[in-house]
């Protein structure tokens, strides 16, 4: 239709499936009542509790955008990031990224149960209970957005291309990788109630790490990107390495990482041997290939020669050629014999006397 309201004028809400039942009333993409052109609706979504659910769910992604602190109130800036990584999207994934933050977000609520204290005072008892399905969609956004705040943070790649991945990654259920020991260690030693940190001993780990990676990760001389960083190796010399074939304070996975990556000594060394011989092989392909370049290069400065002598060559001929032709004509007129009209040679006046017409036909003529 001519007047269908789309996206960015792009990105249509018809097409958009939400797989999940429970969440038909708190995912808003119903083209009737959701349907803007931008993620800017300036509604008032916030007066009235659960409100904030009639909210279009890609303005509720943009505004989550924009916490905390220095991004606070900078809307613009969070609808045009929105816009670059839903263009991301798609030329990623060659789907309507309006389906795919719907099938990140469902992916992402976390668990659908959790546990409360509930008694009095003296009798504390924990119940399970479900998790409402606001409270899902509430908790898959801010999932999102601070991962891809995150992933952004002391990286090149924009916060455009980290939330686009996020979001992929988050609708096909998987994750590009797996979370190393510093990020495991700050998920076990931060208060889920305040975000602090259990002990001074925790915080002091965390600095130590800060410091160890911002200085790591400096771009090196004469080049403006940052440095790709390898957490693992500065955690496990920030703690002061193995302990009892255990790395302490990240659980179980630290008795996972000393069984597989470093069960032992001769397996490191046969990695390190393996590496050696790579860079061994390639730098010897790279010398292999810098001759062939120079040999290119030989060859290229020895056809120039060639061609420059070919031009002197021609240059030589014609010159000869038009001595030759000078020659002949004096020596036709040495023998008495009229010289066929040419054109001389530039900046050569003509020797020929002008031919006296009356006289040869008066037969005056010797």
């Amino acid at each position: 239709m001519h007047n269908e309201v789309k996206l960015c004028n792009r990105w249509r809400f018809d097409e958009v499936q939400i797989e999940d039942m429970s969440l038909l009333d708190y995912v808003a993409v119903i083209p009737s009542k959701h349907a803007t052109y931008v993620p800017h609706t300036a509604g008032r979504y916030s007066v009235k509790r659960f409100r904030k659910a009639q909210c279009p769910i890609v303005e509720r992604l943009t505004n989550s955008l924009m916490m905390h602190k220095r991004n606070n109130g900078k809307k613009l800036m969070a609808v045009r990031i929105i816009k670059h990584a839903m263009e991301i999207i798609h030329l990623l994934t060659d789907q309507n990224p309006i389906q795919v933050i719907v099938d990140a977000i469902i992916n992402s609520g976390g668990l659908r149960e959790d546990a409360t204290r509930i008694g009095s005072v003296g009798v504390v008892r924990r119940q399970v209970i479900d998790i409402s399905p606001l409270r899902h969609v509430n908790q898959a956004i801010y999932l999102l957005t601070t991962g891809a705040h995150e992933s952004a943070f002391r990286n090149i790649k924009t916060i455009a291309k980290c939330l686009a991945d996020e979001l992929i990654n988050a609708a096909k259920g998987s994750s590009n990788r797996d979370p190393n020991f510093y990020e495991i260690f700050k998920n076990m030693h931060v208060k889920k109630v305040d975000d602090q940190f259990f002990d001074n001993n925790s915080q002091m780990i965390v600095d130590l790490m800060e410091e160890r990676v911002t200085v790591a990760s400096q771009p090196v001389e004469g080049s403006m990107d940052l440095q790709p960083i390898d957490y693992d190796p500065f955690y496990l010399e920030t703690i002061g390495g193995q302990k009892k074939q255990r790395v302490y304070d990240i659980g179980s996975k630290g008795v996972a990482f000393c069984s597989g990556n470093c069960a032992s000594s001769s397996s490191i060394t046969i990695a390190v041997m393996e590496t050696n011989e790579r860079i061994a092989v390639m730098e010897t392909e790279m010398k292999e290939k810098d001759q062939h370049i120079t040999l290119l290069k030989d060859e290229m400065q020895q056809m120039k020669e060639v061609n420059n002598e070919m031009k002197e060559m021609k240059n030589a001929i014609q010159q000869q050629m038009t001595n030759m032709q000078s020659q002949l004509a004096a020596l036709m007129r040495q023998m008495g014999h009229r010289v066929p009209a040419e054109h001389p040679p530039a900046g050569q006046p003509t020797t020929d006397p002008p031919a006296n017409d009356e006289e040869d036909d008066l037969g005056l003529d010797d």
